[in-house]
């Protein structure tokens, strides 16, 4: 594909912070943990970075000035991809990223043997982020005590020496599992630059429990209890400094709005502005066809919210693109990856990875191509 190039200049300076944890103020002279200074030049638009791999649900980490992207397993592809990986020195450059590798193959990983928790194959979105002693990884697996067809996703945590991997996951239990509300899914860590504490926000996967609501919904699955009733609440939960103990109860932050959404929301993640606003980035609508939609709304009352003035971001049509979503930024705040559909309203052919650089102002988030 032909790209236009432009010029584009970004800069962040001393981020201000104005925010509230769970539990008490923060200073106002609180100090961030990153800034971003240098400027950007790239292509007007790098769709379909992979040429045609599949690679859904991305999520971006920046370490020794080189980005690496992980994402949900790939079944499609002729050897499959527990938790596919892909690396490139410049973000801006799109023949750069690596052939995958798979950076969680679950062999002789407790989690996923025949004593542990999670089916094998069976990864969603994972997270990644580095900690003192090497890397996390955040994942949803499909639990091996349930039957296939309900499919229902706990959250595990996994670690790296190496941010490449092969990781690992000893647990013989998942780590967060509202089970009886349909499970946990599409976690994302997220280090409050303010504040200093460890979050993690995921979506409560209420329409595993109502045979895949509106979206799976068919004449032999009928939806078993009214949609507006479903949970697909977006939960932020307090961790320690270890990206693991859990501190104090999670707490609701969005959940769908109805038949706009789809009576679905999911795929959230979280940053902070230069200007002191959390942005709660997310998903709406079905992932499998065109009504998949890429939202936000924000808070100037801390990570914890109220989230409210709600956006959309990316929808079917802009750029050609057929259903957005699954987005994550890095923590500079600008780079940005999703994915969208491979063919128009369907999901059976896979997804395409995108990237992009977004600008976050005031309570706004624009896409800078």
């Amino acid at each position: 594909m032909a790209h236009s190039s432009v010029l584009i200049l970004t800069a962040f300076g001393l981020l201000l912070c104005r925010c509230l944890t769970l539990a008490s103020t923060i200073p106002e002279d609180c100090a961030p943990t990153y800034q971003h200074t240098e400027p950007y030049q790239r292509l007007y638009q790098n769709l379909d970075a992979l040429n045609g791999s599949n690679f859904p649900d991305p999520c971006i980490i920046e370490v020794d000035n080189k980005n690496y992207l992980f994402s949900t397993n790939d079944k499609l592809s002729p050897t499959p991809l527990r938790v596919p990986m892909t690396s490139s020195p410049d973000f801006n450059d799109p023949s750069s990223w690596s052939e995958r590798t798979d950076a969680f193959p679950e062999t002789n990983v407790p989690a996923f043997g025949s004593n542990g928790w999670a089916s094998p194959g069976s990864i969603w979105a994972p997270s990644v982020l580095q900690m003192d002693d090497g890397f996390i990884m955040y994942y949803a697996a499909a639990l091996q005590s349930n039957p296939p067809r309900s499919n229902i996703h706990c959250i595990g945590v996994a670690r790296s020496p190496t941010v490449t991997g092969p990781y690992n996951d000893t647990s013989l239990e998942p780590w967060i599992c509202p089970e009886s509300q349909g499970g946990a899914v599409d976690v994302a860590g997220f280090l409050d630059p303010c504040s200093g504490n460890r979050y993690i926000v995921y979506k409560v996967d209420g329409p595993m429990i109502n045979n895949g609501g509106y979206c799976a919904s068919n004449a032999t699955r009928p939806i078993l209890f009214p949609l507006a009733q479903q949970n697909t609440s977006l939960m932020l939960q307090q961790t320690g400094s270890d990206g693991h103990t859990l501190i104090g109860p999670a707490v609701q932050l969005w959940d769908q709005m109805g038949e706009d959404d789809r009576w679905q929301v999911e795929g959230p993640s979280i940053r902070y502005s230069a200007d002191g606003t959390h942005f709660l980035f997310f998903s709406s609508g079905c992932y499998n066809d065109n009504s998949y939609t890429v939202s936000y709304v924000t808070s100037v009352d801390g990570v914890a919210g109220p989230y409210g003035d709600r956006q959309i971001l990316l929808r079917t049509g802009d750029f050609g693109l057929y259903g957005p979503g699954g987005v994550d930024i890095a923590v500079d705040g600008q780079k940005m990856v999703y994915h969208s559909l491979k063919v128009n309203g369907t999901v059976q052919y896979g997804r395409n990875l995108n990237t992009g650089i977004v600008e976050l102002e005031g309570r706004r988030a624009r896409l800078i191509f």
